[in-house]
């Protein structure tokens, strides 16, 4: 009786934990395209205790790379906690190293959609994952970034919109004290304020650029082209503001400390009313920008090229007679001198 117990136990095992588990784990598996492989069940006493191997009893470390180990433990540690109707949160430690961007692309959107029902943290230094999970729940903005420095020679947690500092409003705000602070010295320490002035400068051009001159249609942490974005540009008047940014962007380049500077200028160095003019045109081109009227329609017909429809006329091919007007499917034409006039 008691071996009878025992093999009702085992099937009863084998269909409520393992072949649930084995369904859970190949869905997981496949939506983080994790290699396949065979998994064999060798769990005792109602637990869910496997091996995986490949074809020819090969052990999966002895064949598959890091980041194909790394996806099949997350599918593995997923399907665990489906089957075992897991409610805590999830905690993630830099599940994407060794990974492609394909695969990051892919463990982001099983992340993304686990937090839905779940609460997940997540610990990683790869900018791109970070920046990938950020889109995924922009529209739901349920995600919170924390950034984390050693500053001090210890751990400083900080709130932060992303991983990039350097975003228009704190570039704006470093600019504007920079050159408060310039104002207060003099010699050599003013002339060091201004060229930090300018570097400050040079990064704002060049966040201004991606983000609202081209309306983030690349990115520099972004894998994708954002190709719903190209409509939103200004075309008008973006000539305008090409000019400004451009020109102040190359004044900013040879201001800096970062770049070597050829022999007539090497002992002309920037002044703070140079920096403050040229932050004024930056700031005024990019009110412009903004302000501007939206794109103009843009004819694409060239003269001679097309002729343009009144009515029901259609084009008359190069070297024939127009149809008299109201002329019929079969020829006949209308008598009707009004009809011909609305033609």
């Amino acid at each position: 009786m008691l071996r009878a117990v025992t093999g009702l136990a085992k099937t009863a095992s084998d269909q409520m934990i393992n072949e649930s588990f084995d369904a859970l784990f190949n869905e997981e598996r496949a939506a983080l395209r994790a290699p396949e492989l065979q998994i064999e069940f060798v769990g005792r006493q109602g637990r869910a205790q496997r091996r995986k191997v490949l074809t020819g009893k090969h052990k999966p470390s002895k064949v598959l790379s890091e980041g194909e180990q790394k996806v099949l433990a997350i599918a593995d540690f997923l399907a665990e906690a489906r089957l075992a109707g897991i409610t805590a949160p999830v905690i993630f430690d830099d599940p994407v190293s060794s990974l492609d961007h394909r695969r990051i692309n892919e463990v982001a959107q099983r992340i993304a959609s686990l937090a839905d029902t779940t609460q997940v943290i997540v610990f990683t230094h790869d900018i791109f994952f970070a920046t990938t999970l950020l889109n995924l729940m922009a529209k739901s903005k349920r995600c919170s970034y924390f950034h984390i420095t050693d500053e001090d020679g210890k751990g400083q947690v900080a709130r932060a919109t992303g991983p990039r500092w350097d975003n228009l409003n704190n570039l704006k705000r470093n600019i504007n004290e920079t050159i408060q602070a310039a104002k207060s010295q003099e010699g050599d320490a003013r002339a060091a304020l201004v060229r930090t002035g300018y570097d400050w400068i040079r990064s704002w051009c060049e966040v201004f650029t991606e983000t609202e001159l081209l309306q983030g249609v690349t990115q520099r942490y972004q894998p994708n082209v954002r190709m719903t974005s190209l409509s939103n540009i200004k075309v008008a008047a973006l000539p305008a503001a090409i000019e400004t940014v451009n020109r102040i962007f190359e004044e900013a380049c040879r201001s800096i400390d970062g770049h070597s500077q050829p022999l007539p200028t090497l002992g002309v160095s920037p002044t703070l009313a140079g920096l403050e003019a040229h932050w004024a045109e930056l700031t005024d081109a990019r009110v412009n920008y903004i302000n501007a009227d939206d794109r103009p329609h843009v004819d694409l017909r060239r003269e001679g090229d097309i002729t343009p429809l009144v009515g029901s006329a259609q084009r008359t091919p190069p070297g024939r007679r127009p149809a008299p007007s109201g002329a019929g499917r079969r020829g006949r034409t209308r008598s009707d001198p009004s009809q011909a006039a609305r033609t």
